[in-house]
């Protein structure tokens, strides 16, 4: 803190007042103004979905945050900051994060549909926790008459949910092909999508199938799941291997409100 020294009314002793940083006052930015022409940025967020990532043997995490108006963006948080901040950022939590770098968004499969993308970094400060009202934002899940007609981009991941309609060709263990199942899934309006889950999410939802004993529908709800065009095989949603968060008639707020 920065000390002002001032000369009381008598003219005798100095008065001492501490003054904030200013980088404390700043206001902070919301994310649809962050762009790449500095690093001194602070932002109010709370966290949407993290993500472990492990790459050559080396682990790190990843994020989606959102502010008070409801745009988002990603954050990486680096191998070498990892142990600093994974058990400091949890999700739907809120916080201030103060200097980070701005790179901008050319992952092969975007999170976020923000330009730009952030990174931590050693002078990163994330403080005031939950002392922000920021909601929780819902998931805004893709249209499937959308999906048909091709309106979407093939390096964005989208929030699908709908009701197991019936289910195709299952590689249940791993052979010359790799664990997967191939459903369909039908939304409110009785439209259809195909989909297909891969190893790990292909055995959460054949294990949960082989399980379930009651007659009632099952709800599969994806968040960040990818879309691939037609060709060899139909349009298709699957997942990704890392990103994607599966939900199996869960009670979440998603599969509740969908159920009414």
């Amino acid at each position: 803190m920065t000390q002002l020294c001032q000369k009381s009314s008598k003219g005798k002793e100095p008065i001492t007042q501490l003054s904030q940083p200013s980088s404390m006052l700043r206001a902070a930015t919301m994310l649809k103004d962050i762009n790449n022409t500095k690093e001194l940025w602070k932002i109010a967020v709370k966290v949407k979905d993290i993500w472990q990532v492990v790459k050559d043997g080396k682990e790190s995490f990843e994020l989606v945050v959102v502010d008070s108006k409801g745009d988002d963006i990603t954050i990486i948080v680096p191998h070498e900051l990892n142990a600093k901040f994974n058990t400091l950022i949890i999700e739907k939590n809120s916080y201030t994060i103060q200097n980070f770098q701005v790179l901008k968004n050319d992952d092969q499969f975007k999170q976020s549909q923000h330009q730009f993308k952030l990174r931590l970094t050693g002078g990163t400060r994330v403080f005031y926790v939950n002392q922000h009202d920021i909601p929780y934002p819902m998931a805004k899940f893709k249209d499937f008459l959308e999906i048909e007609e091709g309106i979407w981009r093939q390096d964005f991941l989208y929030d699908i949910i709908g009701v197991v309609d019936d289910i195709g060709y299952t590689q249940r263990f791993q052979g010359s092909k790799k664990v997967q199942i191939n459903f369909r899934l039908r939304d409110v309006s009785n439209n259809k999508i195909c989909c297909t889950l891969w190893e790990n999410y292909a055995t959460q939802l054949i294990t949960y199938m082989d399980e379930k004993t009651d007659a009632g529908g099952t709800i599969v709800c994806m968040k960040y799941a990818k879309i691939k065009p037609a060709g060899k095989f139909p349009l298709t949603v699957s997942n990704t291997w890392t990103t994607t968060k599966l939900f199996i008639n869960d009670k979440i707020l998603e599969i509740l409100n969908f159920q009414k």
